[in-house]
């Protein structure tokens, strides 16, 4: 059928089976021709659960109704230096037990609020 193309409906998911002890979690915050700006915010917590599979399979595997928690401990920030994307600088923030966090800039660690 050479020719013939239509829009169907559809959805696309996706679940884990099972949560890991350590989630790291990478936004693309590419476009078609360039990066958003657009401010990102995000919770210091994040109950995995309702992103975990279902098992239909009758085992104690953590399923959806289980909370499955984590905490916010890292950002990685990448800084653009020049227009087009070509070259950039990353920095790190992290937060310590005790809740203080802190800049990683290179060699240079400073408190920040």
């Amino acid at each position: 059928m050479s020719g013939w193309w239509w829009a169907v409906g559809g959805w696309q998911a996706l679940s884990i089976h099972v949560a890991p002890n350590v989630l790291v979690l990478q936004l693309k915050r590419l476009g078609v021709q360039s990066k958003s700006c657009k401010a990102i915010q995000y919770s210091a917590t994040l109950d995995l659960a309702h992103y975990m599979s279902e098992h239909g399979d009758g085992d104690d595997t953590p399923g959806s109704e289980e909370e499955v928690q984590y905490s916010l401990y890292a950002v990685i920030v990448h800084q653009e230096l020049s227009i087009g994307l070509v070259t950039g600088h990353y920095l790190c923030f992290v937060r310590l037990s005790d809740d203080r966090w802190f800049k990683c800039d290179d060699g240079d660690v400073s408190e920040v609020s």
